[in-house]
């Protein structure tokens, strides 16, 4: 079957909200400079508190988002909405990046954008914007943190145009999804190693020389749980928009071999059981203070 298409000319408008996010300015700019860098199509962005026109490309959420066929509540931070109705296109998303990423998709579904690295960015030049006449597009990321330790990857604009969404983005990026504390191998931060003079059992009785060592944690010593629990609650406390506490492991492989810790180890069948169970009762602590 063919698929029938129509053509984006320069008697189509940009729209966004009179109250547009910076995200959304972003989106809207995006898709103008790069239909004009295709094929020199010029765009004008207008804004919702104007008289509606006849062919028009509406970005994010605003008067002209069709809400009564986009379930806002479903798309999240982060979920990417494309339609069409009619002569008109809506590109619109999830409150912090899924404007963004809808008009990534967007062109990259119907025009070959790809940002393959930092320095290389491919925008394929065509004689007409052709899009289907008929879009019905939706999705949500099943994953809620996206990371990439590739070191290609610092470029801000690079991570929006990949859906990475770690650290500290600029507001016009949408912001990302941040940490509260520190981000990886945490046990020397979760229990300072300061206290291994006065408190030596709180610290492994590392497998490789059978003596305490700050290694690693003892982690079926319910001092190590209460002073690890209070950490936790100040990184919240000092970041309460954060989305992710990070208590993992330190970077070896010497683990407590403790009668106890041993003892759930050999009955999990992994060295990982002291670890999930450790981690769960701190997650079931932070339940109890998010109710």
């Amino acid at each position: 079957a063919v698929t029938e298409v129509f053509e984006i000319t320069d008697e189509y408008v940009i729209v966004i909200s009179e109250n547009a996010t910076a995200a959304e300015i972003t989106a809207a700019n995006l898709l103008k400079d790069t239909f004009m860098e295709i094929n020199g199509t010029d765009l004008t962005i207008i804004t919702d508190n104007t008289t509606q026109t006849e062919k028009e490309i509406s970005v994010g959420n605003n008067a002209r988002s069709y809400d009564d066929t986009v379930n806002y509540k479903e798309l999240g931070a982060e979920g990417v909405c494309i339609k069409t109705s009619g002569d008109d296109i809506v590109i619109t998303g999830g409150d912090k990046r899924g404007t963004l990423y809808s008009a990534y998709t967007f062109l990259e579904e119907y025009f070959g954008y790809r940002c393959f690295t930092t320095e290389l960015t491919v925008i394929p030049e065509t004689e007409k914007l052709l899009v289907p006449k008929k879009i019905d597009y939706s999705y949500v990321p099943p994953f809620m943190f996206r990371q990439t330790d590739w070191y290609g990857t610092t470029s801000k604009d690079f991570k929006v145009a990949n859906r990475l969404n770690d650290g500290n983005m600029a507001e016009e990026l949408g912001y990302g999804v941040e940490y509260a504390g520190p981000f990886c191998h945490t046990f020397s931060s979760l229990v300072p190693t300061s206290l291994f003079e006065t408190e030596p059992e709180i610290f492994a009785l590392g497998v490789k020389n059978k003596e305490r060592t700050t290694d690693q944690l003892c982690l079926t010593n319910p001092k190590t749980l209460e002073i690890a629990k209070a950490t936790v609650r100040g990184w919240l406390a000092d970041n309460p928009d954060a989305a992710f506490v990070s208590v993992t492991q330190n970077d070896n492989d010497n683990y407590c071999v403790c009668d106890e810790c041993a003892r759930i180890d050999a009955e999990e069948g992994s060295h990982a059981g002291t670890m999930i169970r450790f981690v769960n009762e701190i997650a079931d602590d932070i339940t109890i203070i998010s109710e």
